[in-house]
């Protein structure tokens, strides 16, 4: 019996094939496995290890600020004096509270030593609050008049409308001893009406309406994040503390009583 010869070349051919790569499949697959494990073991451990690294460079770069704020505030703790000075020289500039009270005695005092006489004194009871965005009771605070200053709104302030009478050059020594003085105050709405005087060797009698607005901020109730940089005063800041205790002095020496004789010691003694 003769086999077909076909048949049996053809298996003979795929055998011989297949056999000539399989010295190749255990590299091929190797290297496809070594493929696979570097794609999803080695590659995520090494995206860790770059994302590491980066989070170690921030962390020391947090460390040198750490330290450097421990050194300015070891220096600044040696120095209490100065930073309790400094505290209340920014307390008169810019009070924690409203201070009403002690800016209606600042007005009169300004107006005793320029001279002008005070007509009324308004004080708005709106801007009476407790804090910047909320006032006593729940009220919101009133906006700023579209005539006001820039700087109103930038913190809480007390509205205080002035009407007062005096010669000119008295009027501008009230503005300056209100500039000048210890407490941050911007005037608004002036509005000025002058009449000639009768009285010879001198300018007109000034009727002025003013508005003042007295700034304060109250006190932070958080100190912040602690990796963030303390704020170091500048000269301008610095010089401006030292102005503010110039004025407090200038006052107190312009509001003192002057030295009088109030009277004989001995009623009974002899002429």
């Amino acid at each position: 019996m003769n086999l077909p010869a076909i048949s049996v070349s053809n298996k003979a051919g795929l055998g011989l094939g297949v056999s000539k790569y399989m010295p190749f499949a255990m590299p091929v697959g190797s290297l496809a496995i070594s493929i696979l494990v570097a794609y999803f073991v080695i590659w995520p451990k090494f995206g860790e290890v770059l994302s590491m690294r980066t989070s170690n460079q921030q962390l020391e770069v947090s460390a040198a600020q750490l330290e450097e704020k421990a050194q300015a505030l070891t220096t600044l703790s040696q120095d209490k004096v100065t930073l309790e000075k400094q505290l209340g020289q920014s307390e008169q500039l810019l009070p924690s509270k409203n201070g009403v009270f002690s800016l209606l005695r600042e007005i009169e005092v300004a107006s005793a030593t320029s001279g002008v006489l005070l007509e009324k004194i308004d004080v708005d009871p709106r801007s009476l609050g407790t804090s910047g965005t909320q006032q006593s009771g729940g009220t919101p605070a009133p906006p700023p008049d579209k005539n006001a200053s820039s700087i109103v709104g930038m913190s809480p302030s007390v509205v205080i409308k002035v009407a007062l009478t005096g010669g000119y050059r008295s009027f501008l020594e009230f503005l300056g001893y209100l500039y000048n003085g210890s407490r941050v105050v911007s005037v608004d709405d002036l509005s000025l009406t002058s009449s000639s005087s009768k009285e010879g060797g001198g300018g007109g009698v000034v009727r002025a309406s003013i508005t003042i607005n007295a700034f304060w901020r109250p006190f932070p109730t958080n100190l912040g994040s602690l990796d963030k940089p303390i704020d170091k005063l500048s000269s301008t800041e610095v010089a401006r503390l030292n102005a503010v205790s110039t004025a407090s002095v200038s006052q107190a020496s312009s509001s003192a009583e002057p030295s009088v004789n109030y009277g004989r010691t001995d009623l009974f003694a002899p002429f």
